[in-house]
């Protein structure tokens, strides 16, 4: 496993753990032990159209003496394991015809250039994988049209909802 550190397959009667938790500290192994098996207890004992992180699981977490939470702050994750957990994976969404882009975390086939759309032109854009923030952010931001830093680097991370022109008009629509 690479992303997460644990994985409950109920239905299979299996519990998968991230290899490196053991050789890690021993809290976090016990809190991730507790985590899935309080997943295959909620279950077996409510039934599977529960919500995975639903009340019954939390209440199960807590009777268990674990706080329930879902992610574990990269404070708390062995140094060494970090970049093997977090590896990214980042989509460029470009425009064949005006040369507009977008990177996001995931391809998102509903995006349509706004200004070739308004055209009359299809506005589909052409996706493709890249493998780090800074290959995807170099692609996707031509030499002359660099924007500031910190603005690009909040668009790699997903945090801008959508870019905007020099006009305040968004790049990008969701057909």
């Amino acid at each position: 496993m690479r992303v997460s550190l644990g994985r409950c397959l109920a239905s299979q009667g299996e519990i998968r753990i991230a290899q490196f938790l053991l050789s890690g500290p021993p809290g976090l192994l016990e809190e991730v032990l507790c985590h899935e098996v309080s997943h295959a207890a909620a279950t077996a004992r409510f039934g599977g159209r529960i919500r995975p992180h639903g009340s019954e699981w939390r209440g199960l977490m807590r009777d268990a003496g674990f706080e329930p939470r879902t992610r574990i702050p990269d404070t708390e994750l062995p140094h060494d394991t970090l970049a093997a957990t977090r590896r990214r994976v980042f989509w460029q969404h470009r425009c064949p015809i005006c040369e507009a882009s977008r990177i996001a975390g995931r391809p998102v086939r509903g995006w349509r250039c706004a200004k070739c759309l308004a055209s009359g032109l299809g506005g589909q854009l052409a996706i493709r994988r890249g493998d780090t923030a800074r290959s995807a952010l170099l692609t996707a931001c031509p030499q002359e049209d660099r924007m500031p830093f910190t603005l690009a680097l909040a668009r790699t991370h997903g945090l801008a909802a959508h870019s905007e022109s020099d006009l305040g008009e968004p790049l990008f629509k969701h057909r």
